[in-house]
C-alpha cells in the first residue's frame, strides 16, 4: 500500500469494539503521544464498571516509553512509568486497588530489580525484588497500524502532518 494512502496527522480512531485510540498517527501507526482505551470484554459482567486505558507514547504502534512516563488504568490498578514492548518495563510504580504500591524496576511486565513495596499499614519491603511466576499483565496490544481497509472507522481526522519516514 502506498504511504500516501495511510492516515497521517492527529486522528480520533473508533474501532468496531467499541476501542478507541486519539493521538498522533505516522504512516499508518500511531507513533508519539497517544492514548488508547479499550473496550469491556464480551464477557465483562453488564454491573460492574470497566476501565483499562494507555496514556502515553507509542512506537510505531507499540507501547514504548523509554525515559518516558506513560500511565496504564484497569479497572482500580495503575502504573505509571516506561513501557517496552507493551510492557511495563524500566522504571516505574504500581498502585494496586487494596492500596499497596511497588516504586522500582520493572523487566517485561514483572517486578524485577531495586525497589520498594509499600503496605497500607505502612510497612515497608525495600531492597531487589526477584520475578515472580505470575506476569503484571499480558503484553498491552493495539491494532500496529491504521488505514482503509482494516476494520477500523476514522471518526476524526485533522492536523495533517508532512514526514519523511521513520527516522
Amino acid at each position: 500500500m502506498s504511504l500516501a494512502l495511510l492516515p497521517q496527522g492527529k486522528a480520533t480512531i473508533s474501532f468496531p469494539s467499541s476501542s478507541t485510540y486519539e493521538g498522533v498517527v505516522v504512516q499508518g501507526s500511531a507513533h508519539g503521544e497517544g492514548k488508547f482505551v479499550w473496550s469491556a470484554p464480551a464477557d465483562w459482567p453488564p454491573d460492574k464498571k470497566f476501565r483499562k486505558e494507555y496514556s502515553g507514547w507509542f512506537d510505531r504502534g507499540s507501547l514504548t516509553s523509554k525515559g518516558k512516563k506513560s500511565l496504564y488504568v484497569l479497572n482500580k490498578d495503575i502504573y505509571q512509568g516506561e513501557f517496552e514492548d507493551g510492557r511495563a518495563h524500566g522504571k516505574g510504580t504500581f498502585l494496586w486497588e487494596d492500596g499497596r504500591y511497588f516504586i522500582g524496576e520493572f523487566v517485561n511486565g514483572k517486578v524485577h530489580g531495586e525497589g520498594k513495596l509499600v503496605y497500607p499499614d505502612g510497612k515497608e519491603q525495600q531492597g531487589r525484588f526477584e520475578p515472580c511466576t505470575a506476569y503484571w499483565y499480558k503484553p498491552l496490544n493495539i491494532p500496529p497500524r491504521f488505514w482503509p481497509g482494516n476494520p477500523i472507522e476514522l471518526k476524526i481526522f485533522t492536523d495533517l502532518l508532512e514526514t519523511e519516514g521513520w527516522k
